[in-house]
């Protein structure tokens, strides 16, 4: 069952003190933060896989390019890792924010 703040178990609603929401906000701004690095470094990856993909079609066999490419695949190994590592951080702190609703 999905727990669901500001209501109760039948649907009414049961409003939150301003503590409890300053309690919510304070435990969801790290949760939102990780996320934002997760999306940083998905988008980057994204940027640089597509001038990868562009740049085969188009200096395919230059040397400069050889060599940039060589280079973006070292970044785009660190860059995985850096998202996979910020996707279990905010799965951490989804978990903290989850046990903070249900104790509200």
């Amino acid at each position: 069952m999905a727990a669901v703040t500001g209501t109760g178990m039948d649907g009414k609603q049961s409003s939150l003190t301003e503590e409890q929401k300053k309690i919510l906000e304070k435990a969801r701004k790290p949760m939102e933060t990780a996320n934002k690095f997760r999306l940083l470094f998905l988008f980057a990856g994204l940027l640089v896989l597509l001038f990868i993909f562009f740049g085969n079609k188009v200096w395919q066999g230059i040397a400069w390019y050889d060599n940039t490419v060589q280079h973006l695949y070292q970044f785009l190994l660190w860059d995985v890792f850096f998202m996979l590592l910020s996707t279990f951080i905010k799965f951490g702190y989804a978990v903290r924010y989850n046990k903070i609703v249900k104790s509200l």
